[in-house]
Parts: C-alpha cells; structure tokens; sequence
C-alpha cells in the first residue's frame, strides 16, 4: 500500500485544498499517514504569504525529504509560483520532486499518478467535495484568486483573478456533505467576499440558499472584507442560527494614511461603521481581524493611532503580523522601510493587548452554556475538545464522547494556557441538553 503524508500551511483555502487530497488518496486505497512518520509521498501545501511563510515551507518539504530521501516529495501552493525568488527550494530540484502550480492544484493527484506511471483516476471522480480531516468540520472552497492588488500581497500574482463554483454546485457539494455526516462547514476563498462576480452573482445570494435547500446544522464564512459585509448579508445572519455568528474582518492598520498605502479598498470609518452595525444587528457576535505592524511609512504617531482603534473595537481575536517585504509588490519598494527591531517591538505591544481582549472575552463566558460539536478524539490529551459557534474552543472531560456529536455545556474554567475554556455537561434540562455525558442532544448522523 502506498503511504501518502500531507503537511499544510497558510490559509483556509489550502486546508480545504489538502483535505481534499486526503480523501482521495483514500479512495485510491492509499494509506494516509501523518507527515511525521516515514512516507511514500510527501505532499507540502505552501505558503508565501510572507518570507518567513516561504522559509516555513522549505523547512517542512526537507523534513519530509529527510525522513525518507526515496520518497516522491510533491510541493503546491502559492510558494511554488514564487520559488524563482527564494533559495528554500534548491536542494529540493530534482526527479523526486514535483512541484505543482496553483493553476494545476485540482489534477494535483492525477499528476502523482502520472508521474508514479500508475493507474489513471477512476471514472466520476469527484474533486471538490470537503473532508473531514483531523476535525469535524469542513472546509469548502468556492472562490479562488483575487482581483485586488494590495500593495504587500504577492497572493493575486501566485493565484489570479477570480474564479467561483456556481450556486447550484455549491449547494449540491453542501447538501452532500450533509448526507455524509458533517454538522458543521466552513465557506472559504483567497478573497471570499469576491464570490460570484465572475458568475453574476453575490454571498448574498449564495448564503440563503445553503439554508434554505439543505439542512446544514452549523454554517460558517471565513475571512470577509468590510465592504462585503451588506445589509442582506447582515440580515440572513440575523435571521439565522445557523450561520455562526464570528466575524473576521481584515483591518491591517487604524488610520486612513496607511489604508492607502496599503492599497486597501475601504477608509477607517467604514470599517468602523460595519463593526457598529454588526454588533447592533448581533450583540453576541464574535469578532476577529488581521492587523500589519511595521508597514513602511508607519510612523510612531501612526501606529498609536492603531493600537487607539484596536482598544476601542471590540476584537476578541486579533492575529498580527509584522510587515514582511515580498518581492515584485509595490510595498518592497516603498521608501521609509520600518526597522526589525521597531517592528518587533510594536508586534509585542500588540500582543500584550491582544492577550487582554482575549482574556476579558473568556471571563465573559464563565458560567454560560454552551453547545459544541465534539471533535475526533487524541490520544495524546487527557480531554475532548469542540468550537461553539461563536468560535470559542473548549475543552471538557467526556470519555467516549462520540466525535461530530452535539454538547451542551457549562463554562466552568479558563484553561491555563488562556486560549481555551474548561466545560462541564449540563444537568436537569431534559432533552435539550446533556445530563451526561453518555446522553446527547443528537446522534452523529442525526437532526438535532
């Protein structure tokens, strides 16, 4: 039997990308193992969204080539279009390594295949539906490429411009993952908010058909511009239970100099106002944003101004990162280039109010319930752990806890790592929730 191991880094889009791959290397009876044991097949999906992405990339693919040097290592992802700039991929060239474009990354398993001189794909075989992979949700791609040019993203040039899966593929891809088990799936894209553009079409117009025509438990959008976020988009949220409540929304800096520096598509009040009316639409909801510390030009004064938004916006989640010059954007050659050491000093300041908002977040759900979908079981953890729509990873003791069941519980602890919440199941509430942990809202394939 063929041993294959998969390794993905980056976005949301490459873990939909390699679930993908998964289970095809399933369904051709290949062995999946993890990217740590010895392998026939080391397949990277990359990343290049940063040099030290790029770097991270190369470092895994050696890995990989390191535990078994006969092994077929195969790279894809975005810093295969960009390896022509870096020096990470050079002890890599050669016959046992194939790398394989963005362009190419559907067919990737049918050039392995190629390339192994074996058996061609069966008949009807079917990319794009999501898998369950190391969790129990799912994740969908339905948009690739992006028409924007951000003067720090090397990302369009590596994926191109947008191209969406039409409305009624997505449903049928959706409905069948439903049939198959899943509770929860997670919609993704290089620029999510862009789907259907090439198609005539809008999210506000795909989101309500998913909910209408399927019977979906858990629905949930990754990454979304401010600009995205309309008034009928914001409405379906409302209605719906279904569609988690957790925003993330891209920021990148707090004032309008930098904004269009950045090249981005929106000023600081616009943002502002969508966070204003998605909390007045959902006071519950649950936020998150990106955030570039150390852009050229960001002045002290500047970047004060940043960390004053930050603290007003009711961010739960933000991930930050320092300015990272890519090659062939406008943003590498802009003058006034921030020193390292300046850049690691505000990523730090950042971090520490990051911990604060977290942590004040947490507090605020102590003693709440909470209903999870019960993740795949590890052998190394002495707990379960699930997310809860908005987001929150607990973690409970529940053995024998079937995964993709549905849990309620009791928020009874802060963890000491501070990223997660200590659960507890709830009692005396009948069959709504679970007096224990052997009595369940739901069966796994069940309707709750």
């Amino acid at each position: 039997m063929v041993r294959v191991a998969f390794e993905t880094l980056g976005c949301k889009v490459n873990q939909a990308e390699s679930n993908m791959y998964e289970e095809q290397a399933r369904q051709l009876n290949w062995q999946v193992v993890d990217y740590a044991d010895v392998a026939d097949i080391y397949v990277v999906n990359t990343c290049t969204v940063t040099n030290e992405a790029d770097r991270q990339s190369g470092q895994v693919a050696r890995q990989g080539r390191r535990r078994n040097p006969d092994a077929l290592m195969v790279v894809t992802g975005c810093a295969v279009g960009n390896r022509a700039n870096t020096t990470h991929w050079v002890s890599l060239e050669g016959e046992r390594t194939l790398f394989v474009p963005n362009a190419a990354k559907e067919e990737l398993l049918m050039a392995v295949q190629e390339h192994l001189q074996r058996e061609t794909l069966p008949i009807g075989w079917d990319l794009p539906d999501p898998q369950l992979a190391g969790n129990t949700r799912g994740y969908l791609k339905i948009t690739d490429g992006c028409n924007h040019a951000c003067a720090y993203c090397i990302i369009p040039q590596m994926r191109g411009s947008v191209r969406s899966v039409t409305p009624d593929e997505v449903v049928r891809r959706v409905s069948r993952a439903v049939e198959r088990g899943y509770r929860e799936l997670v919609l993704t894209g290089i620029h999510l908010g862009s789907y259907g553009r090439d198609l005539r079409t809008t999210l506000d117009q795909l989101i309500p058909r998913i909910l209408a025509e399927t019977d979906l438990y858990r629905l949930r959008l990754s990454s979304l511009d401010c600009v995205n976020i309309t008034p009928a988009l914001l409405e379906t949220w409302r209605q719906s239970p279904r569609l988690c409540p957790h925003f993330h929304i891209p920021l990148q800096s707090g004032t309008d100099e930098m904004l269009r520096s950045m090249r981005r598509f929106y000023n600081l009040q616009t943002y502002i106002s969508t966070i204003e009316r998605i909390k007045e639409a959902l006071p519950e909801a649950s936020l998150a944003t990106d955030l570039i510390v150390g852009f050229p030009g960001e002045t002290e004064e500047l970047f004060e101004q940043t960390v004053q938004v930050i603290e007003t916006l009711p961010f739960q989640q933000i991930h930050v990162f320092p300015f990272s010059a890519r090659h062939n954007t406008p943003a590498a050659a802009l003058p006034q280039q921030v020193p390292k050491a300046v850049k690691k000093e505000r990523l730090h300041r950042v971090l520490e109010l990051v911990e604060y908002k977290r942590h004040s977040w947490l507090q605020s759900w102590l003693g709440r319930e909470v209903e999870v979908i019960v993740e795949h079981e590890s052998k190394s953890l002495p707990y379960r752990r699930g997310l809860t729509a908005h987001c929150l990873p607990v973690r409970f003791s529940a053995p024998g806890a079937p995964s993709n069941e549905l849990l309620r519980l009791r928020v009874t602890a802060i963890s000491s790592d501070g990223l997660a919440l200590e659960g507890i199941p709830c009692r005396g509430r009948g069959n709504s929730v679970a007096s224990h942990p052997s009595e369940r809202l739901a069966s796994p394939n069940g309707a709750l």
